[in-house]
C-alpha cells in the first residue's frame, strides 16, 4: 500500500529536490504540493503524510499551519534546514511527528515519511529544537513569573523597564535573573550574558528572534526624554546589577 504525501514548500528547487527523492521509492507517491497551507488544503487531496516547510514567505506560523491542515487528518513533519529553533518547538507543541534531520539523505527522508505514517514520530525529534553547539537540550523548570521576566528583559527591556512593567521593584526582577541563570547552570546551558539570556529564551520558546527589535518599540517603553534622563543611572546601575550575577 502506497504512502500518500503532500508537500508545503514555496522554494522550488527544495520542492523538486524532495519529490525526487519521495519518488525514488515504490511505495511513496507525492499526490499535491503547494505553496501554503490553505492552498494544498483546498485541494483536499487524500494525504498520508504532511512535509510542512517552515519560514514561508506567506509569513505563516507552524501553530498556524498546523491548525489549517487539521481537516485533511494526515499526519505532518517539518522539514526545515536552517529554520531558527523556537520554529521547530512550535510545530513539535502544534503536533507534528517530528523534523526531517539537517544531514537526512534519501533513504532516512523516505523511512521518516513511512514511520510517521504509521503514526510514529520521528526519531531525534526532541532534539532538532536545539540551538547548533547547545550543550543540552534540557529543559528548564521556571515558574510563571520568571518566564515572564526572562521573556521581557531576554526581548530587550531594561531590569527597571521589566519592574515597572510587571509592578515589582528592580531588586526583585534582579533576584528573578539570578534564579533563571542559577537554573540554566543546572542544566548545563548557562547563560552569563544577557545575549545568552536571548538565546535560552528563543530556543524555549518564551521570544521569537525578532523579539528584541519589537521591545524598542513597545507602547510600555519610556517616551519623554526628561524620563529617560532622570532614570537612566537608575537602569545602568541595575542592569549592571543583573548583568553580573
Amino acid at each position: 500500500m502506497s504512502v500518500n504525501v503532500g508537500i508545503i514548500e514555496d522554494h522550488t528547487v527544495m520542492l523538486r529536490g524532495m519529490i525526487a527523492i519521495l519518488h525514488s521509492s515504490d511505495d511513496v507517491r507525492v499526490r499535491a504540493a503547494a505553496p501554503t497551507a490553505s492552498a494544498l488544503v483546498a485541494a483536499s487531496p487524500g494525504l498520508d503524510v504532511v512535509i510542512l516547510a517552515l519560514n514561508l514567505i506567506d509569513g505563516s506560523t507552524p501553530a498556524e499551519n498546523m491548525r489549517r491542515l487539521k481537516p485533511l487528518g494526515a499526519r505532518v513533519i517539518v522539514h526545515a534546514p536552517d529554520a531558527q529553533p523556537y520554529l521547530l518547538r512550535e510545530a513539535m507543541q502544534a503536533g507534528a511527528l517530528g523534523a526531517l534531520p539537517r544531514t537526512a539523505d534519501a533513504s532516512q527522508t523516505i523511512a521518516a515519511v513511512r514511520r510517521a505514517s504509521a503514526g510514529h514520530a520521528i526519531p531525534g525529534a526532541a532534539h532538532s529544537t536545539t540551538r547548533v553547539g547547545a550543550p543540552s537540550s534540557d529543559p528548564i523548570a521556571l515558574s510563571a513569573r520568571e518566564s515572564q521576566v526572562l521573556a521581557l528583559y531576554a526581548s530587550g527591556r531594561t531590569a527597571t523597564q521589566v519592574a515597572q512593567r510587571l509592578h515589582v521593584a528592580p531588586a526583585t526582577v534582579i533576584e528573578h535573573i539570578r534564579n533563571i541563570r542559577a537554573k540554566y547552570v543546572i542544566v548545563d546551558r548557562a547563560a552569563p550574558t544577557k545575549v545568552d539570556l536571548f538565546l535560552r529564551a528563543v530556543e524555549d520558546g518564551l521570544i521569537s528572534p525578532g523579539a528584541r527589535i519589537a521591545a524598542d518599540h513597545s507602547p510600555d517603553a519610556p517616551l519623554s526624554a526628561v524620563h529617560r534622563a532622570s532614570s537612566a543611572e537608575e537602569r545602568s546601575r541595575a542592569d549592571r546589577l543583573a548583568l553580573s550575577r
